[in-house]
């Protein structure tokens, strides 16, 4: 008994960072036989507030309390792990391991991966109340997640709009059932000009994140955003195929052990691979 344990210090962040804090955390612990210990979730953001997001970042009460780091641990040596990334380290006595940094995004999943199982049963019990509202939903055909917020600030996320053009009018061709599609988004309804042009399209919101995250999971095929962990964990809870914008092979396909489709090419053509999945999901849905 080395008499160590490990600290998840929760970063103010989204959903999904905070979550990836905490899921390396508690799987440096089952590997090496150590008490995980929490401080508090943030309960409250100011960035949400100020841009006028319609999902505040506010878990409190979703997520189950963990154990404060008890009085035994204060005088350990405290290491902090950086990036969340643990390669390599062989714990030492009477030493405090502190998980606060999100990890690099080549390691957002491929460590996770092997424990998956476990990671998800934690999580299932470590929410509260988040898939009660869920017991009658219409699971869709696609979830498509669409991030907003902090992410409308920067290069592809000004105006993703014809992207999604491009992608509904595809799907629209290639599979002759008229797909039903849901959207997800931290932001509102006005602020996707999609659903005009397309019936089949229906903005979803629960509430709260964590019940939108397992909603989207539910569904067979899910579109994740660039960039954004959200949507890669919905991918990791789930068994379904994963679409992606050119960025997010590496993360998507290592959140759902590698059944990630690229949507489109740098010219702006359906890639082979994602025609590929078509022809088999029409002759799937048809």
């Amino acid at each position: 008994m080395i008499n160590s344990a490990v600290l998840v210090k929760v970063p103010r962040a989204g959903l999904g960072n905070q979550l990836l804090v905490w899921a390396h955390a508690l799987v440096f612990a089952k590997r090496h036989g150590l008490e995980l210990f929490e401080t508090k979730w943030p309960s409250f953001s100011i960035g949400p507030l100020l841009r006028r997001d319609r999902s505040k970042r506010n878990y409190s009460g979703l997520i189950k309390k963990g154990n404060g780091l008890p009085k035994r641990f204060h005088d350990h040596l405290e290491i902090i792990v950086p990036k969340s990334d643990y390669l390599g380290i062989t714990p030492m006595p009477e030493t405090l391991y502190v998980f606060k940094e999100i990890p690099h995004h080549e390691r957002y999943f491929n460590l996770l991966i092997p424990e998956r199982a476990f990671v998800i049963n934690e999580l299932k019990a470590k929410l509260i109340g988040s898939y009660s509202p869920l017991s009658n939903y219409a699971v869709p055909d696609i979830a498509v997640h669409i991030r907003l917020g902090d992410f409308t600030r920067s290069s592809w996320y000004k105006e993703p709009w014809d992207y999604y053009i491009r992608l509904f009018d595809h799907l629209e061709k290639r599979v002759p059932k008229k797909l039903r599609i849901h959207i997800f988004s931290d932001g509102k309804k006005q602020e996707i000009p999609l659903f005009d042009s397309y019936e089949n399209l229906e903005f979803i919101q629960f509430g709260n994140d964590l019940t939108d995250l397992n909603a989207i999971s539910m569904a067979p095929v899910i579109h994740t955003y660039p960039s954004s962990t959200f949507g890669l964990w919905a991918a990791f809870l789930s068994d379904a195929a994963i679409l992606h914008v050119n960025d997010c092979r590496l993360r998507a396909g290592e959140s759902n052990l590698g059944k990630d489709y690229r949507t489109f090419d740098d010219q702006g053509s359906p890639t082979k691979e994602f025609d590929g999945f078509l022809n088999h999901y029409a002759s799937l849905v048809g």
